[in-house]
């Protein structure tokens, strides 16, 4: 009891004094926050990019990919390829019988970022003339479609708010054209409001390419995935991967989300490392100070654990 009653009364008149220590108390502070705030702003972050990723995708809609590709970008699906995906069992069709699919294609673009000015990349994604079949979460909010072989293109609601030039009426130029921007369209918050949309007929003629980089397809039930796919399987004039979409942008987030957990983690490790050794110097200087303090304490009696703990608690 002897020594809780001294850790107390030393501990309350440190508290008393602290305003003469804010300073050295505010650096300890602020450099416990700032990793804090750091490392728990990057896992946000991580986070949310994730359950965006997730949401983009529907348990009645695949993609297909170039057989090995692990995304989009390194893959390429010929024009004779993806008719005959999209004339397979399994695929939905609209009332004139034809299917419900779109071949889409991806490049990057360079624009602005609004808040800063700093150029990014982003993407701009051909799609086919049934891209509002294929994905039904899909409006025009604002302008309006584009048309099929002009160089004009919709940019997602996000990307409009994110990024300088994109607005409606704005010419965004690319390595083989300038294009319009002649709407905004939104699909339900998911992954695709960042990128802008054109006719992949379009955007393949001015990158002068033959190919689709993957086909999306609306199925006429969740349950006809495996007979579509054992369709593509068995064609051997196809050589392709298919995949619910909701689980490929699931596989596309989890490979992200461990790159910035991981950077998140070293970052936030190194700043941690950097404030435990900025608050052992400042409490080192906070005991240096003190030192006549604490030898007048310990000569009246004050023991040794009550003195740590007193500076612990009131550094």
């Amino acid at each position: 009891m002897k020594t809780f009653r001294q850790v107390g009364a030393v501990t309350m008149m440190n508290l008393r004094s602290l305003p003469q220590r804010f300073g050295t108390s505010l650096v300890i502070v602020i450099g416990i926050g700032g990793v804090v705030g750091v490392l728990v702003s990057v896992l946000a972050m991580s986070t949310g990019m994730i359950r965006t990723m997730e949401n983009s995708g529907r348990d009645d809609r695949v993609i297909v990919l170039r057989n090995g590709s692990a995304s989009e970008n390194g893959s390429a699906i010929p024009r004779d390829s993806a008719r005959l995906i999209l004339d397979s069992p399994g695929v939905k069709r609209d009332a004139e019988g034809k299917p419900i699919g779109s071949g889409d294609t991806l490049r990057l673009l360079n624009v602005y970022r609004q808040e800063d000015g700093a150029e990014v990349s982003i993407s701009l994604r051909g799609v086919g003339p049934k891209v509002l079949q294929v994905r039904p979460e899909m409006k025009i909010v604002k302008g309006r479609m584009f048309n099929p072989a002009v160089n004009e293109l919709i940019v997602g609601k996000a990307a409009s708010k994110q990024f300088k030039g994109v607005a409606i009426g704005d010419k965004v130029t690319t390595r083989g054209a300038t294009w319009t921007v002649v709407g905004e369209f939104t699909t339900s918050g998911d992954s695709h409001e960042s990128e802008l949309m054109a006719d992949a007929e379009t955007v393949m003629a001015s990158d002068h390419r033959i190919s689709y980089q993957s086909v999306l397809v609306m199925l006429e039930s969740p349950a006809a995935y495996q007979k579509f796919k054992d369709a593509l399987s068995s064609n051997p004039a196809l050589a392709v991967d298919v995949s619910h979409e909701r689980d490929y942008y699931k596989r596309q987030s989890e490979t992200i989300g461990k790159v910035i957990s991981v950077i998140a983690y070293v970052v936030g490790g190194i700043m941690a490392v950097g404030a435990i050794f900025g608050a052992l110097n400042t409490m080192y200087s906070a005991v240096s100070a003190r030192l006549m303090e604490i030898a007048t304490l310990r000569a009246i009696g004050f023991g040794s654990t009550a003195m740590v703990v007193s500076v612990l608690v009131a550094v």
